[in-house]
C-alpha cells in the first residue's frame, strides 16, 4: 500500500493573462497544465497539496490568489473538482519554499511521501537546496530525483535561463544557502506589499 503524498507547488509569478507578457504567461499554463497532470496520476494517493507564492503582481493580487483559481478551473476542464488547495504566501523565494516544504514534511506530514514541483530550469538549484536543508534538519530524505518534479517552463525572465541559475548555484556553494536565501528576499521587498 502507498503512503499518503504530499505536493507542494511553486508559483513563477501570478496567472495574469490581461498584464503579463504572452510567452511569459503561456509558459506558466504549459507549466500549469503540467501540475494538473502530476495531480491526476496520483490522485488516489494525494493527502494535501499546499502551494508557494506570497508575491504581489501589479494588480494587488498574490501569486496564490491568481493560481489557485487557475488550477481548480484546469482541474475542473478534467473532471475533477474539490481539491483543497492551502496557500502559502510567507515563501518568496525558491530557497524559502524548499525550506517551508521540509518543514511541514517533517512536522505535519511524518510518515507521507512528498512532491515538491519546480521549474525545470530551476532544478539544480533546488535540489541543492533540498539536500543542504534535510541535512540542516536531520532529516533523512529520498534523493533529490525522487522529491523534486520539475516541469519545463518557457519564459523570458532573465533569472529563467541554464545559464543564471548556474551562476546562483555557483553563488549557493561560495556564500551559503542562507545567504543567497537573504539576497533573494531583500530583492523582492518591493513585491511583498499589496498595490493598492
Amino acid at each position: 500500500m502507498s503512503k499518503p503524498l504530499v505536493v507542494w507547488i511553486n508559483c513563477y509569478g501570478a496567472w495574469d493573462p490581461e498584464h503579463r507578457p504572452k510567452l511569459e504567461n503561456d509558459g506558466y499554463g504549459e507549466y500549469l497544465d503540467g501540475v494538473v497532470d502530476l495531480l491526476l496520476a496520483h490522485k488516489d494517493t494525494v493527502s494535501a497539496v499546499h502551494i508557494s507564492g506570497g508575491m504581489y503582481d501589479s494588480q494587488g493580487k498574490t501569486e496564490c490568489e491568481t493560481t489557485i483559481p487557475e488550477l481548480e478551473k484546469r482541474l475542473a476542464a478534467k473532471g475533477v473538482s474539490g481539491w483543497a488547495f492551502m496557500a502559502d504566501e510567507r515563501s518568496v523565494t525558491s530557497i524559502s519554499i524548499v525550506r517551508t516544504f521540509l518543514q511541514a514534511w517533517k512536522n505535519e506530514y511524518p510518515g507521507h511521501d512528498a512532491l515538491l514541483v519546480i521549474d525545470e530550469v530551476r532544478y539544480p538549484t533546488n535540489a541543492y537546496a533540498l539536500e543542504y536543508l534535510a541535512e540542516k534538519m536531520e532529516m533523512q530524505i529520498p534523493p533529490s530525483d525522487q522529491v523534486l518534479v520539475s516541469i519545463p517552463r518557457p519564459d523570458t525572465h532573465p533569472h529563467s535561463t541554464p545559464e543564471f541559475q548556474a551562476k546562483k548555484l555557483e553563488e549557493m556553494k561560495e556564500k551559503g544557502v542562507e545567504e543567497v536565501e537573504r539576497e533573494g528576499m531583500e530583492a523582492r521587498k518591493e513585491h511583498l506589499t499589496r498595490k493598492s
